[in-house]
């Protein structure tokens, strides 16, 4: 005597739509996120509101340094890599330094 034949199902119900990705809008008083970029040995500009998270990207492959003049803010960054700061709480123009190249100058702009 033979089995009965195998019998397969699949799901009549439809599956869920795939997720999209979404941004949530920025919670009263944050401050929203810049980036400073380090290319060619050289800062790019940035002017941010005081307190802003920094996110420094190192398109060299040398590693270097950030250092805010008048702050005890000095951050590495590796070649290739990124590194984090907070911008300062007052507002000016702030002098920006690699201690490894020092030649490598640039300035960071904060408003109040």
């Amino acid at each position: 005597m033979s089995s009965p034949p195998a019998r397969w199902f699949t799901s009549l119900t439809p599956s869920a739509p795939a997720a999209q990705a979404t941004t949530a809008p920025a919670a009263p008083g944050a401050t929203p996120d810049a980036t400073l970029t380090v290319a060619g040995f050289k800062f790019s500009a940035l002017t941010v509101a005081a307190g802003t998270k920094v996110t420094v990207k190192n398109q060299d492959s040398a590693a270097h340094t950030v250092a805010v003049g008048g702050t005890k803010l000095d951050v590495n960054v590796t070649g290739g890599g990124t590194a984090t700061f907070t911008a300062p709480d007052k507002a000016g123009t702030y002098p920006l330094t690699c201690d490894f190249q020092g030649n490598m100058k640039g300035a960071l702009v904060v408003t109040g």
